[in-house]
C-alpha cells in the first residue's frame, strides 16, 4: 500500500508539473495596463500607458489595482472559432472580458469568484470565459482583472481550443484526484494507527495532512467547485485561515515527531511561539482584520519553511535517525513554498504559475518522505517495544528468560495445543548446596556458576524450548517432547555435564551438582493451570533433593 500511495503521489506531481499542453495555448502577443483606480473600457482603450505583457510582468505581487490585458485574435479560417479564455489562478476575484462575438455583437462577460460557483459560464475550477470569433476577422479582446481586497495577482491566461480545454481538464482532475485520494487514504490510515496504537504522533500526522489538503483545495479551486460552491465568503476570505491552520498543525506534528521536548528546549520554544502567532492571526482574521493577517500568513509560512528543516537537521545529528526523512521532505517543500510565496507577493520571479505548481509537486514529495519517516518511526517503536518486552522477560545475569516468560510461554503452549499435540514437560532445576559455594568462594564466584549454568542450558536445549532462570539458583525448562523418557534424557544430560565440569574461577575449580524435577504438564488428557504445573515439577524436584541430590526425579501422580 505504501508503494501504491507513493506512485499515486508521484504521478500526480508529474502531471501537475508537466508542460500545460503539447500545442501552444498561450495568449497571442499581448500588452497590459496598470491603473490605480477602476477604469471603464473606453478609458482603458484611450490610455497611452500600455506596455508589452512579458513573463517578467505576469506576476504583479499583492495588489488591488486595476489590471488590463489586450490582445488580438486572428481567425483567418472560413468558420467561427471557439476558444476558452482560462485564468491560471483560482484566487483572482474578478475578470471582465470585452470583445465582439462571431455575430459582430459587442460582448461583456463578467467572471467573479465573489459569486456562487453555479453562476460561472463554464464549470471549471478557475475563471473561464467561452469566446467565439467570426471568420476572417481580427478581434480585439480586452481583459480587466482585479481583486476587491489586496491579494496576489498573476496575469496568467490561456486561450484554448475546446479539444485543448477538455484535455487539460482531464489531466488536471486526474492528477489532483490522485493527489487528494492518496492524502485521504493516508489520513484514514493515520487515524486508525492513532486509535489502535494510542500514538499521538499518528493523530498529529493526520491533522497535518488534513490541513495540507484544506490549504491546497482553495488554491487549486477544487474546494469551491466541489465542496463549498456556495460558500463565497470562505473561498475568498478563508484562504489565509487555511494557511495559518497549516502552519499550526505542521509545527504541532513536527515538534512531536522530532521529539523537540527531548532534544532542544530552545527550538521547542520557537515552535510554540510560532504556533501562538498562528492562532493569534486566526483570531485577528475572525475579528475582521484582513491585510495584517494577509502579510502575517505569508511571513509565518516562510518561517515555517526555515525552522522545520533546521530542527530536523539538528535532531538528526543528535541521533534521531528518522529525522533525516523530515529534513529531506522539508528541504524540498521549503524551496517550493518560499519560491511560490515570493512569486505570489512580488514581481521578482518571472515564472508565472510555475512556482505554485512546483510547490504542490514538492508537497507530494514531502508527503512521501514523511510517510517513509512515519513508517520508520513505527518500525522503531515496535523494535523498542520488543526490546522492552525482551528486557522485561529476561534475567540480566544469565541472559535467560525469567519467571514471567515461563508463564507466558506456558499459556501459549496451552492455547496452541490443538495445533501441536506433542506433550509438554517442565524441568525444574536447583543447584545443590549453592549457599556453600557463595560462602566459600564469594558471590562473584556464585554469579559465574550461574552464568555457566545458563550457557549449559542453552547448549542442551533447542531454539523452540523455553529456558529460564526461575529465581536464585533455580532454573526451569519448558519443552515439548515425544514422551517422558525423552524429557528425562535431556535432564540427565544436563545433570551429568554440570557435575563433571567444575567452574574455573580465580585459579580455583569449583565442583558442583544439581537436581532436576520433571513433570508432564500438558497432554491430551490433562491441561493444568500454571499453578498446578509448578506444583508438580516442584514435588518432583523435592523428591530428587530428598533422595540425596545430584539426581533427577520424574513426577508420578
Amino acid at each position: 500500500m505504501t508503494f501504491a500511495l507513493a506512485a499515486l503521489l508521484l504521478d500526480a506531481g508529474y502531471a501537475l508539473s508537466a508542460p500545460p499542453l503539447q500545442h501552444d495555448a498561450s495568449l497571442p502577443p499581448a500588452r497590459y495596463l496598470l491603473a490605480d483606480q477602476r477604469l471603464s473600457l473606453e478609458q482603458a482603450m484611450a490610455s497611452s500607458n500600455w506596455l508589452p505583457l512579458t513573463a517578467k510582468r505576469a506576476n504583479q505581487g499583492l495588489s488591488r489595482r486595476d489590471h488590463w490585458v489586450h490582445f488580438t485574435f486572428d481567425n483567418s479560417t472560413d468558420q467561427p472559432q471557439t476558444r476558452f479564455l482560462v485564468s491560471q489562478t483560482s484566487y483572482l476575484d474578478t475578470v471582465n472580458v470585452f470583445y465582439q462575438d462571431a455575430n459582430g455583437t459587442p460582448q461583456a462577460l463578467h467572471l467573479s469568484d465573489r459569486q456562487p460557483f453555479s453562476e460561472r459560464p463554464v464549470e471549471y475550477r478557475t475563471l473561464t470565459a467561452p469566446l467565439t470569433f467570426a471568420p476572417h476577422t481580427n478581434t480585439d479582446v480586452y481583459l480587466q482583472a482585479y481583486n476587491q481586497k489586496t491579494d496576489s495577482v498573476t496575469l496568467g491566461f490561456q486561450l484554448l481550443t475546446p479539444q485543448q480545454f477538455n484535455a487539460i481538464q482531464q489531466r488536471d482532475y486526474a492528477a489532483m484526484g490522485a493527489f487528494y485520494g492518496a492524502l485521504g487514504i493516508l489520513i484514514i490510515i493515520s487515524l486508525v494507527f492513532a486509535v489502535m496504537l494510542r500514538q499521538i504522533n499518528a493523530l498529529y500526522y493526520a491533522l497535518f495532512l488534513l490541513s495540507s489538503a484544506v490549504m491546497w483545495l482553495p488554491l487549486n479551486g477544487l474546494g469551491y467547485q466541489w465542496l463549498w460552491p456556495n460558500a463565497v465568503y470562505w473561498h475568498n476570505e478563508g484562504i489565509h485561515l487555511s494557511y495559518l491552520g497549516f502552519v499550526f498543525f505542521a509545527l504541532q506534528f513536527s515538534k512531536s515527531f522530532l521529539q523537540l521536548r527531548r532534544f532542544s528546549s530552545a527550538l521547542l520554544r520557537i515552535f510554540q511561539i510560532l504556533q501562538f502567532f498562528a492562532l493569534a492571526s486566526i483570531a485577528l482574521r475572525l475579528a475582521g482584520f484582513y491585510e495584517p493577517v494577509l502579510y502575517l500568513s505569508f511571513i509565518l509560512l516562510i518561517l515555517l519553511a526555515l525552522v522545520i528543516p533546521l530542527a530536523s537537521a539538528l535532531v538528526w545529528r543528535q541521533g534521531l535517525g528518522y529525522a533525516l526523512w523530515s529534513l529531506l521532505a522539508w528541504l524540498l517543500y521549503a524551496a517550493g513554498l518560499i519560491s511560490s510565496i515570493i512569486s505570489a507577493t512580488t514581481s521578482w520571479l518571472p515564472w508565472g504559475m510555475t512556482p505554485l505548481l512546483l510547490a504542490q509537486s514538492a508537497s507530494m514529495l514531502e508527503t512521501i518522505f514523511l510517510m517513509i519517516g512515519m513508517a520508520t518511526w513505527l518500525v522503531n517503536l515496535e523494535l523498542e517495544r520488543q526490546k522492552a518486552l525482551a528486557l522485561a522477560n529476561e534475567d540480566p545475569l544469565t541472559e535467560l528468560g525469567n519467571r514471567r516468560l515461563l508463564q507466558t510461554a506456558f499459556e501459549h503452549y496451552s492455547n496452541t495445543f490443538s495445533r501441536d499435540t506433542r506433550p509438554a514437560f517442565l524441568i525444574m532445576i536447583d543447584l545443590d548446596y549453592f549457599k556453600i559455594i557463595n560462602d566459600t568462594y564469594g558471590h562473584d564466584a556464585g554469579d559465574q556458576v550461574l552464568r555457566e549454568v545458563g550457557q549449559l542450558l542453552k547448549r542442551n536445549c533447542r531454539e523452540e524450548d523455553v529456558v529460564t532462570r526461575f529465581g536464585g539458583e533455580e532454573f526451569a525448562i519448558l519443552l515439548r517432547a515425544a514422551d517422558q523418557e525423552r524429557a528425562l534424557s535431556i535432564a540427565e544430560r544436563i545433570r551429568h555435564e554440570f557435575s563433571t565440569n567444575p567452574t574455573h574461577y580465580a585459579g580455583q575449580d569449583i565442583a558442583h551438582t544439581l537436581c532436576c524435577g520433571i513433570a508432564e504438564v500438558l497432554n491430551t488428557q490433562w491441561q493444568p493451570s500454571v499453578q498446578e504445573m509448578m506444583r508438580h515439577a516442584d514435588e518432583a524436584l523435592y523428591q530428587a533433593k530428598a533422595a540425596g541430590r545430584n539426581q533427577n526425579h520424574l513426577y508420578c501422580p
